[in-house]
């Protein structure tokens, strides 16, 4: 895993612990992706992050500003794929402010935008 990350471990902004890798510390007592982001030399979280990144330029010139939310999270891996996001709409709902969940353990790639208005 180091060889496959190594080549772009400066773009990684964070990573989170899986929960494959948590049954391991639980029964071993070792964090191998602790490991792997501590070779690396990239921020490591064994919960969640929230992250903020500037991306683009706004009308007078200034860096946008992105929030995103960060974590492995739980289920919505199940049979239908509104599960991921309706679990990534109800963090969305918590977590004032974010403009991007992102959630590692539904298993494929599923997306969506929410629209909200005041």
């Amino acid at each position: 895993m180091i060889e496959l990350l190594k080549p772009i471990a400066d773009k990684i902004l964070v990573m989170i612990a899986g929960n494959h890798p948590r049954r391991t510390y639980k029964q071993t007592g070792t964090d191998p992706e602790r490991d792997i982001a501590a070779i690396l030399g990239v921020p490591y979280e064994p919960d969640a992050a929230m992250i903020k990144i500037r991306l683009g330029l706004d009308k007078k010139n200034k860096p946008i500003p992105y929030i995103i939310y960060a974590t492995c999270g739980s289920g919505g891996g199940g049979r239908k794929v509104s599960a991921g996001l309706n679990n990534a709409e109800d963090m969305l709902y918590a977590l004032e402010g974010t403009d991007i969940i992102c959630i590692g353990h539904v298993h494929r790639l599923v997306s969506g935008k929410l629209l909200l208005f005041a």
